[in-house]
């Protein structure tokens, strides 16, 4: 695990946007990187071989900062940005989609923040989702100081929000995976450095009928999210680990397929090798390491599991699984919920 930087420290940025078909939102794209408050950058546009009007709407733009390359053929999201790395003329890289839009501040708060955390290979922050009109939706994000933790069990982080270090994504060894390219990568990063958020919104992060991983390629990409999943698991529990896919889900607080098996006892085995992991993670060396922050979120996580797989549950079996994990506040409110006295609601669980 090496954390630190040989690279001089840059303010210069190269921004990668790779475009496929993407003429209904492009220009409003390009106009959000190009109105911003930091000017000292070159966007990297590589065309991924589109069929529609994508080049000539970004040929319409005449900027120098505007550099344009065409794929003679499709090649998917990890060559192209592969390729975009490879082509970049600066040492801090960052990401955006040809459908999103970047805040003005964007590059200057990310800039800044790279600059006072000069150990840090990777800043993300916040998003205001909106739809294909670009109507407000809602706020989504991960406090800085819970990604480590959460990236071990979900993608938390926006792939168009991220600003990186390009030493660190050469040391990592760029983008790998067809599918889920961004997780795979975050995973490998956070093993090896610092990663950091800002706690707010710099990207207007679009939801619509194209987008690949939410809709046309959906099932890829929980095939190698999965993948990635399986990995975390392992690098915290041994590399003979195997667990259910009913496991994974549950931790991203999908329920249906654990209750679907009608077996109290995976519900148990799941909460317990969440515990297990929640340890393993304690104790694995790792500069985003910082054990209070760690503790709150895994109690946080496994009492939020339980909370909620207790409404899907019969009574008895609730109360079972309460009392199995010890949970006294939750035992004691069922209890008032239910009219029986704690010592009434033990037996009333083992009678079960």
């Amino acid at each position: 695990m090496d954390g630190s930087f040989s690279s001089p420290q840059s303010s210069e940025v190269s921004v990668i946007l790779p475009a496929y078909n993407a003429e209904k939102f492009i220009e409003e794209g390009i106009y959000s990187i190009l109105g911003q408050t930091f000017s000292d950058f070159e966007i990297i546009l590589i065309d991924d071989h589109s069929t529609d009007r994508s080049v000539e709407l970004v040929r319409s733009f005449h900027d120098p900062r505007i550099r344009l390359f065409i794929n003679e053929k499709n090649e998917g999201i990890t060559a192209c940005l592969n390729k975009g790395i490879a082509l970049a003329n600066y040492e801090l890289i960052a990401r955006m989609d040809a459908d999103d839009i970047c805040h003005p501040l964007r590059l200057e708060k990310q800039v800044r923040f790279m600059a006072s955390h000069p150990d840090c290979a990777m800043v993300s922050s916040w998003v205001r989702l909106i739809d294909e009109d670009g109507a407000y939706i809602r706020l989504e994000g991960t406090k800085n100081k819970y990604l480590y933790y959460n990236l071990f069990f979900e993608c938390c982080i926006f792939h168009p929000t991220v600003m990186f270090r390009r030493e660190a994504l050469e040391k990592a060894g760029k983008y790998r995976f067809p599918f889920a390219e961004d997780y795979e990568l975050f995973m490998r990063i956070s093993r090896q450095f610092e990663i950091g958020g800002i706690d707010e919104p710099l990207v207007d992060y679009r939801l619509h009928s194209s987008n690949t991983h939410r809709v046309k390629k959906k099932a890829e990409y929980r095939k190698y999210s999965e993948k990635v999943l399986q990995e975390n698991i392992r690098y915290c529990l041994g590399a003979e680990t195997n667990l259910p896919l009913s496991f994974f889900y549950c931790y991203q607080y999908d329920y249906a397929q654990l209750l679907r098996e009608k077996n109290m006892k995976s519900v148990y085995d799941c909460i317990r090798i969440l515990d297990q992991i929640s340890s393993a993670i304690l104790k694995i060396p790792n500069p985003n390491k910082k054990e209070e922050d760690i503790q709150f979120m895994s109690i946080f996580k496994k009492n939020y599991i339980l909370v909620h797989l207790i409404k899907l549950l019969p009574v008895g079996k609730k109360l079972i699984l309460l009392w199995k994990f010890k949970n006294k506040a939750l035992l004691f409110h069922y209890s008032s919920k239910l009219k029986i006295p704690l010592s009434g609601l033990i037996k009333k669980v083992f009678s079960d």
